[in-house]
């Protein structure tokens, strides 16, 4: 799924509540400091941030993130990597690119949601608020 510019889901509060641990994955600083400066403004307090694979792989072992933030192009390279280790930990994720809709992403990350750059507030943390839901669901459901 593809979110646009001022889509945001109807509820929030879910995710703002479980204040999640947060990790983004980008090699820009100025936009990384950015999306960490507008999910502290959404009330968001655990967030961290790598700038490589390296960063990023050392940072899921020390202490694993609820939900991410992927930048597809990391400089020289990509998050691939890191997206398979996520799946493989059952971590929710969503790619944030500026790049089109035909990023060629490997099969096994085909489903994953894309936010487009540049993003506005609404459509990252509706994003990341579908996802939390999605994958809180099921758990609720048990209580």
């Amino acid at each position: 799924a593809t979110y646009m510019v001022g889509t945001a889901a109807p509820e929030q509060s879910g995710l703002i509540r479980a204040n999640p641990r947060i990790m983004i994955v980008e090699d820009q600083m100025l936009i990384a400091l950015d999306l960490e400066a507008m999910l502290s403004d959404e009330g968001f307090s655990e967030v961290s941030t790598a700038s490589s694979v390296q960063q990023g792989m050392a940072h899921i072992e020390r202490a694993a993130p609820e939900l991410a933030i992927l930048d597809i192009n990391l400089g020289q390279t990509n998050s691939f990597e890191i997206a398979a280790e996520l799946m493989r930990r059952g971590i929710p994720f969503v790619f944030a690119t500026g790049y089109g809709e035909g990023a060629d992403l490997p099969p096994e990350l085909v489903g994953v949601s894309i936010v487009r750059k540049p993003y506005s507030r609404s459509a990252m943390v509706g994003a990341l608020s579908l996802l939390w839901d999605e994958t809180h669901r099921d758990a609720r459901k048990a209580q």
